[in-house]
């Protein structure tokens, strides 16, 4: 995965569009189901660097929680692991 990330970011950049759509068209849909909150799960993460996050990876959850919180109103969760060094860029998410 990385080296697609690093080596090929065209197709890194396309994947993650098509997962920013197909992610945030599942949540909505799991709220208008009747959840009451919505959670990300990112077991990856860990494995990169606080700039190879920045760059590759939190425009992309940015995406996600925006096009979220403009079609319904529920609180939303990001779980990662091995992610400490992140904190302050996931922060920024709200």
């Amino acid at each position: 995965v990385r080296r697609c990330m690093v080596d090929t970011p065209g197709m890194w950049i396309a994947l993650q569009e098509k997962l920013v759509q197909l992610v945030s068209e599942y949540l909505i849909a799991q709220v208008r189901a009747g959840v009451s909150a919505v959670q990300l799960f990112d077991s990856w993460v860990g494995h990169l660097g606080p700039h190879e996050f920045e760059q590759f990876v939190l425009p992309y959850l940015r995406l996600i929680v925006q096009q979220v919180r403009s079609a319904v109103n529920v609180p939303i969760s990001y779980f990662s692991t091995m992610s400490a060094g992140l904190l302050p860029q996931i922060a920024s998410l709200g």
